[in-house]
């Protein structure tokens, strides 16, 4: 099993632990790994399954739809934006806009719902949420996190959070397997344990 880094911190502990208890037949091996990788080696058949973002597009890959997430803006309170309660997704600002870096879907959603053309002179990447976040603390700026990541923040960071709206700004996240995948029990195994953590 894979899973995209913008997910497996909040998933991958609880789910490690559900499934040694629940299924304790299944040998279990869990990879974190970027779309295009993952990808690549569900092609290839060197992971069963995988849980990413979706929709890919690709006709090969079959997508199972676990759940859905918002995005919500982690903000400075030094930014001009902080002052506002909600954010309108479409009139983000990209000064100090931090976002991860290539590679990461977090990131080209960030820019899907911005709606704007990216300037690189004005955005900044980091490799991980935690990063950005610690970034933002430091620098000042914002930047664009998903909801389940509001657990790991403390009370004083919580008060830096703002509502994405016009739209909302969502993601969702699948179990996804090739087409010719045939073990169904096993991917019930995995489903329906992410379900229950979520």
């Amino acid at each position: 099993l894979a899973m995209i880094p913008t997910v497996a911190p909040y998933l991958l502990p609880d789910f490690i632990a559900n499934m040694n208890a629940d299924y304790k037949e299944i040998a279990l091996k869990v990879s974190e790994l970027h779309t295009v990788d993952i990808i690549r080696k569900l092609q290839i058949a060197e992971i069963d399954m995988a849980i990413l973002s979706t929709p890919l597009n690709d006709p090969k890959i079959l997508e199972v739809p676990l759940y859905y997430e918002k995005f919500v803006a982690y903000v400075s309170p030094s930014a001009p934006v902080y002052k506002s309660n909600t954010i309108s997704s479409k009139d983000m600002p990209l000064d100090n806009l931090w976002v991860l870096e290539e590679g990461h879907c977090l990131r080209s959603q960030v820019f899907n719902f911005c709606n704007q053309q990216v300037h690189h002179a004005s955005v900044y990447e980091a490799g991980s949420i935690d990063t950005l976040v610690k970034i933002v603390d430091v620098n000042g700026g914002y930047t664009v996190i998903p909801e389940l990541h509001i657990d790991l923040l403390s009370a004083e960071q919580k008060k830096n959070l703002r509502e994405l709206v016009d739209p909302e700004a969502i993601r969702e996240i699948s179990l996804v397997i090739r087409h010719d995948y045939v073990r169904e029990g096993m991917m019930n195994a995995v489903a329906n344990t992410i379900k229950k953590i979520i």
